[in-house]
C-alpha cells in the first residue's frame, strides 16, 4: 500500500509497472501494469484574490482578479460575478468604462485562453482551453466605477475543469470593500515623551472619516514635521 502520494500535474494517464524476481540472484521482470486515470480539476475548485481589496465609494479603479487553478484544467472556464452597483462589464470598448480583458500570467506556452465574454447580470466568463496545474488567470477590469454606497461584498466565482464540466461556485470568494473618503488625519500612537537627544518610538499616524474610522484617502497626503 502507498500512501501520501502526489498526482502528476497534468490530466492524462499514469502506468505502473509491477516487477519482481524469484531469487536474490533473479533478474526483476515486469509482472504486471496497471493504469491510472489523472483527471482534470474538479468543477469549482482553484482560489481567487483580487487587487485592491478596498476602494473609495464613488471612484473609478482598475480592478485585477487574479485565478490559481488547483489543477490541470482543460476545455474549462471561469466565471466571475460583478456586484450591483458596479460599472457594468463590457468587452467591445478598451477605453470604455467597465472593460474586462483576460490573460495567463507566467511563460508556459501551453497555456492558453478564449476571448473573455460578459453576459447578463455582470457574468464575466473566461474559456479556458488548456491552463497547467497552479498557474494563473488575470482578469483586468478597468475604468470600474465604484458603487456610492459604503460597505463590503463577496465576489462570486465559478469553475469548471472540462468540456464536460459544469461551474460550480468556489469555496471562497475575496472581498471588495467600498468606504468613504477619510476627512481628517490623526495620531494613531499615543503620546510620547521621548529625553533630550533620545530617538522615539515609530509615530504612526491614521486617516480617518468622519465617523473616526480608518479610512482611505482620495490622493497623496503630505505630513510636516
Amino acid at each position: 500500500t502507498f500512501a501520501g502520494m502526489t498526482a502528476q500535474l497534468a490530466a492524462g494517464e499514469a502506468l505502473f509497472t509491477l516487477q519482481s524476481k524469484g531469487s536474490p540472484t533473479g533478474t526483476l521482470t515486469a509482472a504486471a501494469t496497471a493504469n491510472l486515470t489523472i483527471a482534470n480539476a474538479a468543477d469549482g475548485s482553484g482560489s481567487l484574490v483580487i487587487s485592491p481589496e478596498a476602494v473609495i465609494s464613488g471612484s473609478t479603479q482598475d480592478v485585477t482578479f487574479t485565478y490559481t487553478s488547483a489543477g490541470s484544467i482543460s476545455g474549462g472556464g471561469l466565471q466571475i460575478t460583478i456586484p450591483t452597483g458596479w460599472s457594468e462589464p463590457q468587452a467591445a470598448t478598451p477605453a470604455g468604462e467597465g472593460f474586462v480583458n483576460a490573460y495567463v500570467a507566467g511563460d508556459n506556452a501551453s497555456d492558453t485562453i478564449g476571448i473573455a465574454s460578459v453576459g447578463t447580470a455582470g457574468v464575466i466568463t473566461v474559456p479556458i482551453t488548456s491552463l497547467s496545474a497552479s498557474s494563473t488567470l488575470v482578469v483586468s477590469y478597468k475604468n470600474a466605477v465604484a458603487p456610492t454606497q459604503v460597505g463590503a461584498v463577496v465576489i462570486s466565482a465559478a469553475s469548471k475543469g472540462s468540456v464536460s464540466g459544469s461551474y460550480v461556485a468556489l469555496a471562497a470568494g475575496p472581498s471588495l470593500s467600498t468606504s468613504a473618503t477619510a476627512s481628517a488625519l490623526t495620531f494613531k500612537s499615543a503620546a510620547q515623551s521621548p529625553l533630550q537627544n533620545v530617538s522615539s518610538s515609530a509615530i504612526q499616524l491614521e486617516a480617518r472619516d468622519a465617523d473616526g474610522n480608518p479610512a482611505l484617502t482620495g490622493a497623496a497626503v503630505t505630513v510636516a514635521l
